[in-house]
């Protein structure tokens, strides 16, 4: 190291004077910064790094697991439910409370209180009086039903009763158709011989074709009677199971 080297280490940079008198500036007092001792940052490093390889000698970290589900106790649990809705009024048991089966735990009021009074009652009222309402208009129905089927049975009776007259008027007819038809051909032979003219022959066959009409017409309203009976028939089971339904 030279000469001017170790003077310009032991003498400042610049004089005390011009130092003194740049301290009292109206700007302030002037301070020269210092840098921070090696030993005291070696010092600090190495406190540093002996407790980082302590943390990783000695120290542990807590592993992390991301899972779905549910947590439950260790004996279980199970869930219980009122029948009804309702206001807890007592309460038999506590928390953590050992209980038996049929044990009573809650007690819950299903009362509920509207402006005419307690709305179970009212509601219980209203459906007995809608209850007396349908046995009486089912006893009503029945008895209309019962009356209705009277009359059906009693009109069914006598389309039974109409359409034996009619079965026996068409046998006699039939009978009459028969007879008819022998005067004719009697007649037809009398003719023949001179006996009786073509007059009277025609008479017998304008006879004949009367009771074939009647016939025709018996015919038809028996038929008709049939389908009528069939109809009132139907009209009954139908109204049994009307009566049924209601």
């Amino acid at each position: 190291m030279s000469y001017q080297e170790q003077i310009s280490q032991s003498q400042p940079l610049f004089r005390l004077e011009v130092t003194a008198s740049h301290s009292q500036q109206w700007l302030g007092a002037i301070r020269l910064a210092r840098p921070i001792s090696a030993w005291l940052i070696a010092g600090v490093a190495l406190i540093v790094t002996m407790i980082l390889i302590a943390f990783i000698t000695l120290g542990n970290v807590t592993k992390k697991a991301r899972v779905t589900g549910i947590t439950l106790p260790i004996g279980g649990s199970i869930s219980i439910s009122a029948p009804n809705a309702g206001l807890l009024v007592n309460s038999h048991v506590i928390e953590g409370q050992t209980v038996s089966a049929g044990q009573i735990l809650f007690e819950l009021s299903t009362e509920r209180q509207g402006d005419k009074g307690e709305i179970t009652a009212l509601v219980a009222q209203q459906l007995a009086t809608r209850r007396q309402t349908l046995e009486a208009e089912q006893r009503l129905r029945t008895a209309q039903a019962i009356e209705k089927k009277q009359a059906l049975v009693q009109r069914l009776n006598n389309l039974t009763t109409e359409a034996s007259q009619l079965e026996q008027e068409i046998v006699l007819t039939q009978r009459r158709h028969s007879l008819a038809q022998d005067s004719v051909t009697k007649f037809q032979t009398l003719q023949n011989n001179g006996y009786v003219s073509a007059a009277q022959t025609q008479q017998k066959q304008e006879d004949m074709i009367d009771v074939d009409t009647h016939l025709s017409t018996l015919r038809r309203n028996k038929l008709q009677l049939e389908a009528n009976q069939l109809a009132m028939q139907a009209e009954l089971n139908a109204q049994a199971n009307s009566l049924a339904t209601d």
